[in-house]
C-alpha cells in the first residue's frame, strides 16, 4: 500500500461482516466524479470470512477443491472486499462516475493461504486518474492482512468510456493462440446476473441487454473478474497453478457479449503460464494473462 499522508481516509466500521451495498448503490446513481479528486483510502476489519459465499462462488467459477486447508480461488478476496472498493468508487471525491465503469486490468498477488479463525484487515486506496484513448482510468489497490501479515493484494484499473471520435474507431481484432487449449465454455445471457448476485457487483452493463445499451454496449457483458476466475479454475483443474506465493495479471480486451461461446488457450514458459480467453471462432481475444511465481 503506498504511503501517502495526503490520503483522505474513509473508515468502515469493524464487525462480523462488511457493510451492505444498498447505500453505496444509491450513491452511485448520482456520483458524477470529482474534478478536485484527491487520493482516498478505506479500511475495514472483517472478523469472519463469508464461507457460504465462498461455496457459491466456487460453484459458479467451477473451482476444483484442491486442499483441505482454506486455499480459495485467488480472485475471491477481490469479491469479499468489493463493498470496501464500492465505498470509494461512490465517494464524492472519487474522480470518475461510478455507473458504467469498465474493468480494464487486474493484478493479484496471492502470498499465502487464509486462516479462517483469524480476522482479515482490508485496506483499499485510489491512485490518480489517468487519460486513456477511450476515456479516463483510475486504479484501486486493495490489501488483505491477517495478524499484520500481508496475504493478498490486488490492483484493479477501471475505465470511464467517453464518446470521442477516436473511441469509436474499432481496432482490428487480434487472437492469440497457445500450444494447449481447454474445452469450450458456453456462457448464458444470465451469467452477469448470476455472478452479480454472488459478488454484489450489480453494475447495469452486466445485468441486461437494455441496461447495457445505456452505456454504449450492444448486449450485457460478462464480469471481467468472473472471466479471470474461470480461467484460473481451468488452470487449477489442469494442475498448472503453483503454490502461493504467485501473481496473476490480466488485461481485459474485447468484452464478452452474452450469450457467448469462449475458449481458453495457454502455454507454460519458465516460471510463468501465459493464457488467453478467446471467442470460440478465434475472431476476438477477450483477455490475456499470466501466472508468475513470486520469489520468496
Amino acid at each position: 500500500m503506498p504511503k501517502n499522508n495526503t490520503f483522505e481516509t474513509v473508515t468502515i466500521c469493524s464487525g462480523p461482516a462488511l457493510p451492505g451495498l444498498a447505500a453505496s448503490y444509491l450513491r452511485a446513481l448520482w456520483a458524477k466524479g470529482s474534478k478536485d479528486a484527491g487520493p482516498l483510502r478505506a479500511c475495514a476489519l472483517l472478523e469472519q470470512l463469508p464461507l457460504q459465499q465462498l461455496q457459491a462462488y466456487q460453484q459458479l467459477c467451477q473451482w476444483p477443491q484442491l486442499s483441505p486447508q482454506l486455499s480459495p480461488p485467488p480472485c475471491w478476496l477481490q469479491l469479499v472486499s468489493f463493498p470496501l472498493q464500492l465505498k470509494l468508487v461512490t465517494h464524492p471525491r472519487f474522480p470518475l462516475p461510478a455507473m458504467g465503469l469498465v474493468h480494464l486490468e487486474n493484478r493479484i498477488e496471492y502470498f499465502c493461504p487464509l486462516d479462517s479463525a483469524i480476522a482479515v484487515d482490508f485496506n483499499c486506496c485510489t491512485e490518480a486518474a489517468q487519460p486513456h484513448e477511450k476515456g479516463r482510468t483510475v486504479a484501486l489497490i486493495t490489501e488483505a492482512r491477517q495478524a499484520e501479515r500481508l496475504i493478498w493484494r490486488s490492483r484493479a484499473v477501471y475505465l470511464q468510456r467517453l464518446r470521442t471520435p477516436s473511441s469509436r474507431q474499432e481496432q482490428p481484432a487480434v487472437t492469440i493462440r497457445y500450444a494447449s487449449q481447454s474445452a469450450e465454455w458456453p456462457l448464458p445471457v444470465s451469467l452477469g446476473w448470476r455472478y452479480g448476485r454472488v459478488s454484489g457487483d450489480l453494475n447495469p452493463i452486466h445485468l441486461h441487454p437494455l441496461l447495457a445499451r445505456l452505456f454504449g454496449f450492444t448486449a450485457n457483458i460478462a464480469h471481467g473478474m468472473w472471466s479471470k476466475a474461470r480461467c484460473l479454475s481451468e488452470l487449477a483443474a489442469q494442475g498448472l497453478l503453483p503454490e502461493p506465493p504467485y501473481q496473476v495479471e490480466v488485461r481485459f480486451a474485447k468484452p464478452i457479449l452474452l450469450p457467448a461461446q469462449v475458449q481458453l488457450h495457454w502455454q507454460s514458459s519458465g516460471q510463468s503460464i501465459n493464457f488467453a480467453l478467446c471467442s470460440a471462432d478465434g475472431v476476438r481475444c477477450h483477455l490475456q494473462g499470466a501466472v508468475t511465481t513470486i520469489s520468496r
